[in-house]
Protein backbone atom coordinates (compact mmCIF):
# COMPACT_ATOMS: atom_id res chain seq x y z
CA UNK A 1 0.00 0.00 0.00
CA UNK A 2 1.29 3.43 -0.93
CA UNK A 3 1.61 5.38 2.29
CA UNK A 4 3.92 8.38 1.87
CA UNK A 5 3.29 11.97 0.83
CA UNK A 6 6.04 13.85 -0.99
CA UNK A 7 5.96 17.59 -0.43
CA UNK A 8 7.72 20.48 -2.15
CA UNK A 9 7.81 23.99 -0.67
CA UNK A 10 8.96 26.38 -3.43
CA UNK A 11 10.30 29.15 -1.19
CA UNK A 12 12.07 32.43 -1.84
CA UNK A 13 15.57 31.11 -1.16
CA UNK A 14 15.20 27.49 -2.23
CA UNK A 15 13.05 24.38 -2.45
CA UNK A 16 12.44 22.36 0.69
CA UNK A 17 11.36 18.78 0.08
CA UNK A 18 9.91 16.43 2.69
CA UNK A 19 8.45 12.94 2.96
CA UNK A 20 5.60 12.46 5.44
CA UNK A 21 4.01 9.20 6.51
CA UNK A 22 0.32 8.58 7.13
CA UNK A 23 0.63 9.76 10.74
CA UNK A 24 2.00 13.10 9.58
CA UNK A 25 5.54 12.34 10.74
CA UNK A 26 8.37 13.90 8.75
CA UNK A 27 10.70 11.06 7.77
CA UNK A 28 13.29 13.10 5.91
CA UNK A 29 13.79 16.48 4.31
CA UNK A 30 16.14 18.00 1.77
CA UNK A 31 16.85 21.59 0.78
CA UNK A 32 18.19 22.87 -2.52
CA UNK A 33 18.87 26.62 -2.88
CA UNK A 34 18.52 28.73 -5.99
CA UNK A 35 19.57 32.22 -6.89
CA UNK A 36 17.66 35.50 -6.82
CA UNK A 37 18.65 38.08 -9.43
CA UNK A 38 18.53 41.87 -9.12
CA UNK A 39 19.19 43.18 -12.66
CA UNK A 40 17.98 46.72 -11.85
CA UNK A 41 16.62 48.62 -8.85
CA UNK A 42 13.17 47.24 -7.91
CA UNK A 43 13.67 44.21 -10.19
CA UNK A 44 13.65 40.89 -8.29
CA UNK A 45 13.74 37.76 -10.45
CA UNK A 46 14.25 34.02 -10.27
CA UNK A 47 14.57 31.25 -12.83
CA UNK A 48 11.75 28.66 -12.90
CA UNK A 49 14.29 26.39 -14.64
CA UNK A 50 16.22 26.49 -11.36
CA UNK A 51 13.03 25.75 -9.39
CA UNK A 52 12.48 22.65 -11.48
CA UNK A 53 16.10 21.57 -11.17
CA UNK A 54 15.82 21.97 -7.39
CA UNK A 55 12.65 19.87 -7.36
CA UNK A 56 14.28 17.07 -9.38
CA UNK A 57 17.50 16.98 -7.34
CA UNK A 58 15.87 17.27 -3.94
CA UNK A 59 13.30 14.58 -4.79
CA UNK A 60 16.01 12.04 -5.52
CA UNK A 61 17.97 13.07 -2.45
CA UNK A 62 15.05 12.89 -0.01
CA UNK A 63 13.92 9.50 -1.32
CA UNK A 64 17.40 8.11 -0.69
CA UNK A 65 17.63 9.82 2.68
CA UNK A 66 14.28 8.42 3.86
CA UNK A 67 14.87 4.99 2.34
CA UNK A 68 11.52 5.22 0.57
CA UNK A 69 10.84 3.62 -2.80
CA UNK A 70 9.27 5.84 -5.48
CA UNK A 71 6.55 3.20 -5.84
CA UNK A 72 5.47 3.88 -2.24
CA UNK A 73 4.69 7.58 -2.86
CA UNK A 74 0.91 7.98 -2.68
CA UNK A 75 0.69 11.66 -3.56
CA UNK A 76 2.67 14.81 -4.23
CA UNK A 77 1.59 18.15 -2.79
CA UNK A 78 3.07 21.63 -3.00
CA UNK A 79 3.37 24.93 -1.20
CA UNK A 80 4.87 27.91 -2.98
CA UNK A 81 5.82 31.56 -2.84
CA UNK A 82 2.96 33.79 -3.96
CA UNK A 83 2.38 36.97 -6.04
CA UNK A 84 4.44 35.91 -9.05
CA UNK A 85 3.52 35.70 -12.74
CA UNK A 86 5.16 32.89 -14.68
CA UNK A 87 4.34 33.19 -18.42
CA UNK A 88 4.10 29.91 -20.34
CA UNK A 89 2.94 28.96 -23.82
CA UNK A 90 0.37 26.28 -24.69
CA UNK A 91 2.96 23.54 -24.27
CA UNK A 92 4.05 24.80 -20.85
CA UNK A 93 7.33 26.26 -22.12
CA UNK A 94 8.69 29.26 -20.27
CA UNK A 95 8.58 32.51 -22.21
CA UNK A 96 11.09 34.24 -19.91
CA UNK A 97 14.19 32.59 -18.48
CA UNK A 98 13.76 34.70 -15.36
CA UNK A 99 10.44 35.81 -13.94
CA UNK A 100 9.17 38.32 -11.41
CA UNK A 101 8.78 37.06 -7.86
CA UNK A 102 6.70 38.54 -5.06
CA UNK A 103 9.28 41.19 -4.07
CA UNK A 104 9.58 42.69 -7.56
CA UNK A 105 8.25 46.27 -7.49
CA UNK A 106 8.99 47.51 -11.01
CA UNK A 107 5.30 47.92 -11.91
CA UNK A 108 4.59 51.02 -9.80
CA UNK A 109 3.59 53.12 -12.81
CA UNK A 110 1.26 50.40 -14.08
CA UNK A 111 -0.26 49.97 -10.61
CA UNK A 112 -0.97 53.68 -10.32
CA UNK A 113 -2.58 53.74 -13.74
CA UNK A 114 -4.90 50.78 -13.09
CA UNK A 115 -5.81 51.94 -9.59
CA UNK A 116 -6.81 55.30 -11.06
CA UNK A 117 -9.08 53.54 -13.56
CA UNK A 118 -10.70 51.61 -10.71
CA UNK A 119 -11.32 54.78 -8.72
CA UNK A 120 -8.42 54.45 -6.30
CA UNK A 121 -6.75 52.05 -3.90
CA UNK A 122 -9.83 51.81 -1.71
CA UNK A 123 -11.92 50.33 -4.54
CA UNK A 124 -9.16 47.83 -5.32
CA UNK A 125 -9.10 46.88 -1.65
CA UNK A 126 -12.89 46.47 -1.48
CA UNK A 127 -12.65 43.85 -4.24
CA UNK A 128 -9.47 42.01 -3.28
CA UNK A 129 -8.92 42.62 0.47
CA UNK A 130 -5.22 43.03 -0.34
CA UNK A 131 -3.46 45.75 1.59
CA UNK A 132 0.18 45.24 0.70
CA UNK A 133 2.23 47.39 -1.69
CA UNK A 134 0.13 47.47 -4.91
CA UNK A 135 2.97 47.17 -7.40
CA UNK A 136 3.98 43.80 -5.97
CA UNK A 137 0.66 42.25 -7.02
CA UNK A 138 0.82 39.82 -9.96
CA UNK A 139 -1.80 41.72 -11.98
CA UNK A 140 0.44 44.77 -12.35
CA UNK A 141 3.41 42.60 -13.35
CA UNK A 142 1.22 41.23 -16.14
CA UNK A 143 0.33 44.76 -17.22
CA UNK A 144 4.03 45.69 -17.17
CA UNK A 145 4.76 42.76 -19.48
CA UNK A 146 1.92 43.72 -21.81
CA UNK A 147 3.41 47.21 -22.14
CA UNK A 148 7.12 46.42 -22.18
CA UNK A 149 7.20 42.97 -23.78
CA UNK A 150 4.09 42.85 -25.97
CA UNK A 151 5.33 39.98 -28.15
CA UNK A 152 5.90 37.77 -25.12
CA UNK A 153 2.54 38.80 -23.68
CA UNK A 154 0.77 37.77 -26.88
CA UNK A 155 2.52 34.39 -26.80
CA UNK A 156 1.53 33.83 -23.16
CA UNK A 157 -1.10 31.12 -22.82
CA UNK A 158 -1.26 31.18 -19.00
CA UNK A 159 0.28 33.15 -16.14
CA UNK A 160 1.07 30.73 -13.32
CA UNK A 161 2.21 30.97 -9.72
CA UNK A 162 5.42 29.22 -8.58
CA UNK A 163 3.85 26.00 -7.33
CA UNK A 164 1.45 25.94 -10.30
CA UNK A 165 4.41 25.99 -12.69
CA UNK A 166 5.91 22.97 -10.92
CA UNK A 167 2.52 21.21 -11.03
CA UNK A 168 2.43 21.86 -14.78
CA UNK A 169 5.92 20.38 -15.14
CA UNK A 170 4.82 17.30 -13.19
CA UNK A 171 1.44 16.76 -14.85
CA UNK A 172 1.18 18.90 -18.00
CA UNK A 173 -1.94 20.51 -16.47
CA UNK A 174 -2.45 24.26 -15.92
CA UNK A 175 -4.37 25.40 -12.84
CA UNK A 176 -4.18 27.22 -9.54
CA UNK A 177 -5.90 27.17 -6.16
CA UNK A 178 -8.03 29.71 -4.33
CA UNK A 179 -5.27 30.68 -1.89
CA UNK A 180 -2.78 31.62 -4.63
CA UNK A 181 -5.47 33.23 -6.80
CA UNK A 182 -6.58 35.39 -3.88
CA UNK A 183 -3.13 37.00 -3.70
CA UNK A 184 -2.76 38.01 -7.36
CA UNK A 185 -4.71 41.28 -7.25
CA UNK A 186 -7.14 39.79 -9.77
CA UNK A 187 -9.44 37.94 -7.37
CA UNK A 188 -12.79 39.11 -6.01
CA UNK A 189 -12.55 37.78 -2.46
CA UNK A 190 -16.32 37.87 -1.87
CA UNK A 191 -17.34 36.27 -5.18
CA UNK A 192 -14.39 33.83 -5.03
CA UNK A 193 -13.63 34.32 -8.70
CA UNK A 194 -11.50 36.56 -10.91
CA UNK A 195 -12.79 40.13 -10.89
CA UNK A 196 -14.22 41.26 -14.24
CA UNK A 197 -13.87 44.86 -13.04
CA UNK A 198 -10.12 44.52 -12.44
CA UNK A 199 -9.58 42.46 -15.58
CA UNK A 200 -11.27 45.17 -17.65
CA UNK A 201 -9.31 48.01 -16.02
CA UNK A 202 -6.02 46.12 -16.45
CA UNK A 203 -6.75 44.95 -19.98
CA UNK A 204 -5.88 41.37 -19.03
CA UNK A 205 -7.74 38.54 -20.73
CA UNK A 206 -9.37 36.00 -18.42
CA UNK A 207 -8.22 33.33 -20.87
CA UNK A 208 -4.62 33.95 -19.80
CA UNK A 209 -5.44 32.96 -16.21
CA UNK A 210 -5.56 29.36 -14.98
CA UNK A 211 -8.78 27.78 -13.72
CA UNK A 212 -9.18 27.94 -9.93
CA UNK A 213 -9.58 24.78 -7.85
CA UNK A 214 -9.66 23.84 -4.18
CA UNK A 215 -6.22 23.13 -2.79
CA UNK A 216 -7.31 19.55 -2.04
CA UNK A 217 -8.33 18.79 -5.64
CA UNK A 218 -6.12 16.51 -7.73
CA UNK A 219 -4.48 18.54 -10.50
CA UNK A 220 -3.36 15.51 -12.49
CA UNK A 221 -0.86 12.67 -12.48
CA UNK A 222 2.88 12.57 -13.03
CA UNK A 223 3.80 12.17 -16.69
CA UNK A 224 6.42 9.75 -17.95
CA UNK A 225 8.75 12.65 -18.76
CA UNK A 226 8.43 14.14 -15.25
CA UNK A 227 8.90 10.69 -13.71
CA UNK A 228 12.10 10.23 -15.65
CA UNK A 229 13.48 13.61 -14.54
CA UNK A 230 12.50 13.30 -10.87
CA UNK A 231 13.12 9.61 -10.29
CA UNK A 232 9.47 9.06 -9.40
CA UNK A 233 6.88 6.71 -10.87
CA UNK A 234 4.50 7.95 -13.55
CA UNK A 235 0.84 8.12 -12.59
CA UNK A 236 1.31 9.41 -9.03
CA UNK A 237 -1.50 11.90 -8.26
CA UNK A 238 -0.48 15.53 -7.68
CA UNK A 239 -2.62 17.76 -5.47
CA UNK A 240 -3.26 21.35 -6.52
CA UNK A 241 -1.59 22.60 -3.31
CA UNK A 242 -1.55 26.09 -1.84
CA UNK A 243 0.29 29.36 -1.39
CA UNK A 244 3.02 29.34 1.24
CA UNK A 245 1.31 31.70 3.71
CA UNK A 246 -2.01 29.77 3.89
CA UNK A 247 -0.05 26.49 3.96
CA UNK A 248 1.92 27.82 6.93
CA UNK A 249 -1.35 28.65 8.67
CA UNK A 250 -2.55 25.07 8.14
CA UNK A 251 0.78 23.62 9.24
CA UNK A 252 0.69 25.74 12.39
CA UNK A 253 -2.78 24.42 13.20
CA UNK A 254 -4.62 27.67 12.56
CA UNK A 255 -7.73 25.88 11.35
CA UNK A 256 -10.39 27.24 13.67
CA UNK A 257 -11.34 30.54 15.21
CA UNK A 258 -9.58 32.04 18.26
CA UNK A 259 -6.24 30.62 17.13
CA UNK A 260 -3.42 32.59 15.54
CA UNK A 261 0.17 32.11 14.59
CA UNK A 262 3.17 34.38 14.34
CA UNK A 263 5.85 33.63 11.79
CA UNK A 264 9.29 35.02 12.62
CA UNK A 265 11.46 34.56 9.57
CA UNK A 266 13.00 37.25 7.43
CA UNK A 267 9.65 39.04 7.74
CA UNK A 268 7.23 38.73 10.67
CA UNK A 269 3.54 38.12 10.15
CA UNK A 270 0.48 37.24 12.19
CA UNK A 271 -2.38 35.22 10.73
CA UNK A 272 -5.71 33.88 11.93
CA UNK A 273 -8.52 31.61 10.76
CA UNK A 274 -11.82 33.15 9.69
CA UNK A 275 -14.99 31.75 8.11
CA UNK A 276 -15.27 34.93 6.06
CA UNK A 277 -12.89 37.58 4.69
CA UNK A 278 -12.14 40.49 7.01
CA UNK A 279 -11.70 44.05 5.75
CA UNK A 280 -10.00 47.07 7.30
CA UNK A 281 -8.78 49.57 4.73
CA UNK A 282 -7.27 51.86 7.35
CA UNK A 283 -4.86 49.17 8.58
CA UNK A 284 -4.60 47.42 5.17
CA UNK A 285 -5.51 44.00 6.53
CA UNK A 286 -4.96 41.25 3.93
CA UNK A 287 -7.51 38.43 3.72
CA UNK A 288 -6.42 35.40 1.73
CA UNK A 289 -8.49 32.39 0.80
CA UNK A 290 -7.39 29.55 3.08
CA UNK A 291 -6.30 26.14 1.84
CA UNK A 292 -9.30 24.89 3.85
CA UNK A 293 -12.15 25.01 1.30
CA UNK A 294 -14.44 28.00 1.79
CA UNK A 295 -12.41 29.50 4.65
CA UNK A 296 -10.05 32.50 4.91
CA UNK A 297 -6.84 33.41 6.65
CA UNK A 298 -6.46 37.17 7.30
CA UNK A 299 -2.88 38.35 7.81
CA UNK A 300 -0.82 41.38 8.71
CA UNK A 301 2.79 41.25 7.52
CA UNK A 302 5.64 43.29 8.92
CA UNK A 303 8.37 43.22 6.31
CA UNK A 304 11.13 43.35 8.93
CA UNK A 305 11.42 40.47 11.38
CA UNK A 306 14.38 38.17 11.64
CA UNK A 307 16.11 40.14 8.90
CA UNK A 308 16.92 42.79 11.56
CA UNK A 309 18.59 40.16 13.76
CA UNK A 310 20.46 38.78 10.74
CA UNK A 311 21.64 42.28 9.80
CA UNK A 312 23.00 42.86 13.29
CA UNK A 313 24.69 39.45 13.33
CA UNK A 314 26.34 40.14 9.99
CA UNK A 315 27.79 43.54 10.86
CA UNK A 316 28.46 43.29 14.60
CA UNK A 317 28.97 39.66 15.53
CA UNK A 318 32.00 38.49 13.57
CA UNK A 319 33.71 37.15 16.69
CA UNK A 320 30.67 35.09 17.66
CA UNK A 321 30.24 33.85 14.10
CA UNK A 322 33.84 32.66 13.98
CA UNK A 323 33.52 30.99 17.40
CA UNK A 324 30.33 29.24 16.28
CA UNK A 325 32.03 27.99 13.12
CA UNK A 326 34.95 26.54 15.08
CA UNK A 327 32.66 24.95 17.67
CA UNK A 328 30.15 23.59 15.16
CA UNK A 329 27.21 25.38 16.75
CA UNK A 330 24.61 27.85 15.48
CA UNK A 331 25.79 31.43 15.98
CA UNK A 332 22.25 32.40 16.94
CA UNK A 333 22.44 30.05 19.93
CA UNK A 334 25.42 32.07 21.17
CA UNK A 335 23.67 35.40 20.53
CA UNK A 336 20.47 34.20 22.20
CA UNK A 337 22.42 33.34 25.36
CA UNK A 338 23.83 36.85 25.39
CA UNK A 339 20.34 38.34 25.07
CA UNK A 340 19.04 36.16 27.91
CA UNK A 341 21.48 37.85 30.29
CA UNK A 342 19.68 41.19 29.80
CA UNK A 343 16.45 42.02 31.69
CA UNK A 344 13.13 42.79 29.94
CA UNK A 345 13.22 46.31 28.54
CA UNK A 346 16.93 46.10 27.65
CA UNK A 347 17.79 48.66 30.31
CA UNK A 348 15.95 51.47 28.55
CA UNK A 349 16.95 50.67 24.98
CA UNK A 350 14.26 50.62 22.25
CA UNK A 351 14.48 49.33 18.71
CA UNK A 352 12.08 50.29 15.91
CA UNK A 353 12.10 47.27 13.55
CA UNK A 354 11.23 49.01 10.29
CA UNK A 355 14.43 48.35 8.37
CA UNK A 356 12.42 47.12 5.37
CA UNK A 357 9.77 49.76 4.94
CA UNK A 358 6.18 49.50 3.80
CA UNK A 359 4.82 46.67 5.93
CA UNK A 360 2.28 46.44 8.73
CA UNK A 361 1.17 48.19 10.78
CA UNK A 362 2.01 51.58 9.26
CA UNK A 363 2.59 50.80 5.56
CA UNK A 364 4.85 53.83 5.29
CA UNK A 365 7.38 53.46 2.43
CA UNK A 366 9.67 55.94 4.19
CA UNK A 367 9.99 54.00 7.45
CA UNK A 368 13.44 53.28 8.85
CA UNK A 369 14.84 51.21 11.70
CA UNK A 370 16.21 52.96 14.78
CA UNK A 371 17.82 52.30 18.14
CA UNK A 372 16.55 54.79 20.68
CA UNK A 373 18.02 55.39 24.13
CA UNK A 374 21.57 54.18 23.52
CA UNK A 375 23.95 54.98 26.37
CA UNK A 376 27.51 54.01 27.24
CA UNK A 377 26.57 51.13 29.60
CA UNK A 378 24.72 49.36 26.79
CA UNK A 379 26.50 46.32 25.36
CA UNK A 380 26.06 44.09 22.33
CA UNK A 381 23.64 41.86 24.21
CA UNK A 382 21.38 44.85 24.92
CA UNK A 383 21.08 45.56 21.21
CA UNK A 384 20.29 41.92 20.44
CA UNK A 385 17.51 41.79 23.02
CA UNK A 386 16.17 45.20 21.94
CA UNK A 387 15.83 43.90 18.36
CA UNK A 388 13.77 40.93 19.57
CA UNK A 389 11.64 43.17 21.75
CA UNK A 390 11.06 45.64 18.92
CA UNK A 391 9.75 42.89 16.63
CA UNK A 392 7.54 41.56 19.44
CA UNK A 393 6.16 45.00 20.33
CA UNK A 394 5.29 45.54 16.67
CA UNK A 395 3.36 42.25 16.76
CA UNK A 396 1.38 43.60 19.70
CA UNK A 397 0.25 46.52 17.55
CA UNK A 398 -0.85 43.98 14.96
CA UNK A 399 -2.65 41.90 17.59
CA UNK A 400 -4.61 44.98 18.65
CA UNK A 401 -5.56 45.64 15.02
CA UNK A 402 -7.11 42.17 14.90
CA UNK A 403 -8.83 42.75 18.21
CA UNK A 404 -10.29 45.97 16.84
CA UNK A 405 -11.97 43.74 14.22
CA UNK A 406 -13.65 41.81 17.01
CA UNK A 407 -11.24 38.89 16.68
CA UNK A 408 -10.75 36.97 19.93
CA UNK A 409 -7.42 35.18 20.24
CA UNK A 410 -6.81 32.62 22.95
CA UNK A 411 -3.97 30.60 21.45
CA UNK A 412 -0.76 31.76 19.75
CA UNK A 413 1.72 29.54 17.97
CA UNK A 414 5.14 30.80 16.89
CA UNK A 415 6.89 29.26 13.88
CA UNK A 416 9.88 30.13 11.71
CA UNK A 417 13.55 30.63 12.47
CA UNK A 418 12.83 33.01 15.34
CA UNK A 419 11.19 30.20 17.28
CA UNK A 420 14.34 28.05 17.43
CA UNK A 421 15.58 29.47 20.72
CA UNK A 422 13.32 29.93 23.73
CA UNK A 423 14.07 33.60 24.31
CA UNK A 424 12.20 35.20 21.40
CA UNK A 425 8.97 33.19 21.95
CA UNK A 426 9.18 34.06 25.66
CA UNK A 427 9.50 37.75 24.84
CA UNK A 428 6.46 37.46 22.56
CA UNK A 429 4.48 35.74 25.33
CA UNK A 430 5.44 38.48 27.79
CA UNK A 431 4.66 41.32 25.39
CA UNK A 432 1.29 39.91 24.24
CA UNK A 433 0.37 38.55 27.68
CA UNK A 434 -0.67 35.28 26.02
CA UNK A 435 0.58 31.72 26.22
CA UNK A 436 2.79 30.87 23.26
CA UNK A 437 3.06 27.33 21.89
CA UNK A 438 5.96 25.98 19.87
CA UNK A 439 5.26 23.07 17.55
CA UNK A 440 7.74 20.29 16.89
CA UNK A 441 7.93 21.08 13.14
CA UNK A 442 8.34 24.80 13.61
CA UNK A 443 10.66 25.02 10.57
CA UNK A 444 8.43 22.80 8.43
CA UNK A 445 4.98 24.35 8.86
CA UNK A 446 4.58 25.11 5.14
CA UNK A 447 5.51 21.53 4.27
CA UNK A 448 3.21 20.06 6.91
CA UNK A 449 0.35 22.19 5.62
CA UNK A 450 0.99 20.91 2.11
CA UNK A 451 1.21 17.33 3.41
CA UNK A 452 -2.21 17.66 5.04
CA UNK A 453 -3.57 18.98 1.72
CA UNK A 454 -2.14 15.99 -0.11
CA UNK A 455 -3.48 13.51 2.43
CA UNK A 456 -6.99 14.96 2.27
CA UNK A 457 -6.80 15.07 -1.54
CA UNK A 458 -6.28 11.30 -1.86
CA UNK A 459 -8.49 10.28 1.06
CA UNK A 460 -5.62 9.29 3.35
CA UNK A 461 -6.99 11.88 5.81
CA UNK A 462 -10.70 12.55 6.33
CA UNK A 463 -10.33 16.35 6.47
CA UNK A 464 -8.18 19.11 7.97
CA UNK A 465 -9.20 18.15 11.52
CA UNK A 466 -6.41 15.55 11.30
CA UNK A 467 -4.04 18.45 12.04
CA UNK A 468 -5.03 18.31 15.73
CA UNK A 469 -3.42 14.86 15.96
CA UNK A 470 -0.54 15.52 13.60
CA UNK A 471 0.73 18.80 15.05
CA UNK A 472 2.75 18.15 18.18
CA UNK A 473 3.21 20.98 20.66
CA UNK A 474 6.82 20.78 21.76
CA UNK A 475 6.64 23.41 24.50
CA UNK A 476 4.48 26.19 25.94
CA UNK A 477 5.69 29.49 27.33
CA UNK A 478 3.43 31.50 29.57
CA UNK A 479 3.51 35.23 30.04
CA UNK A 480 5.45 36.22 33.17
CA UNK A 481 3.60 38.90 35.18
CA UNK A 482 6.66 40.93 36.12
CA UNK A 483 8.03 40.96 32.57
CA UNK A 484 4.61 41.82 31.13
CA UNK A 485 4.29 44.78 33.51
CA UNK A 486 7.63 46.05 32.23
CA UNK A 487 6.49 45.80 28.61
CA UNK A 488 3.19 47.48 29.50
CA UNK A 489 5.20 50.56 30.47
CA UNK A 490 7.39 50.36 27.38
CA UNK A 491 4.61 49.78 24.83
CA UNK A 492 3.19 53.34 24.69
CA UNK A 493 6.73 54.74 24.56
CA UNK A 494 7.49 52.41 21.65
CA UNK A 495 4.48 53.69 19.71
CA UNK A 496 5.21 57.31 20.54
CA UNK A 497 8.84 56.93 19.46
CA UNK A 498 7.69 55.83 16.01
CA UNK A 499 5.21 58.70 15.65
CA UNK A 500 7.84 61.21 16.70
CA UNK A 501 10.31 59.95 14.12
CA UNK A 502 7.96 59.81 11.13
CA UNK A 503 8.84 63.40 10.07
CA UNK A 504 12.52 62.48 10.30
CA UNK A 505 11.98 59.35 8.19
CA UNK A 506 10.13 61.41 5.60
CA UNK A 507 12.95 63.96 5.43
CA UNK A 508 15.61 61.25 5.13
CA UNK A 509 13.68 59.76 2.22
CA UNK A 510 14.05 63.07 0.44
Amino acid sequence: MKKYILVHDIGTTGNKTGIFNEEGKLLASSYHPYQTYYPQPLYVEQSPHEWWKAVCLSTKKVLAKAGVSPSDIACISLSGQMMGAVPVDRDGNLLRDRVWIWADARAKKQAQMILKKLGGMERFYQITALGHIPECNAVFKMVWMKEKEPDLYRKTYKFLQAKDYIVSKLTGVFGTDFSDASNTGLFDIKKRDYSDEILYAAGISREKLPDIHDSIDIAGNITRQAAQETGLKSGIPVAVGGGDVPCAAAGAGVLKEKTCYIYIGSAAWMGIFSPEPLFDFKSMLCSFAHVVPGAYTPHYTAYSGGICYQWFKNICCGIESEAAKKSGVDVYDILNLKAQSIPPGSDGLLFLPYMRSGGAPYHNPNDRGAFIGLSLPHKKEHLIRAIMEGVALNQRIILELFQRQGVKIQQVRVIGGGSKGKIWPQIIADVLNLEVSLISLTQEANSLGAAIIGGVAIGMFKDFSVADKMIEVASRQKSRPQAHQKYEKIYPIFKQAYKSLVPVFDQLAG
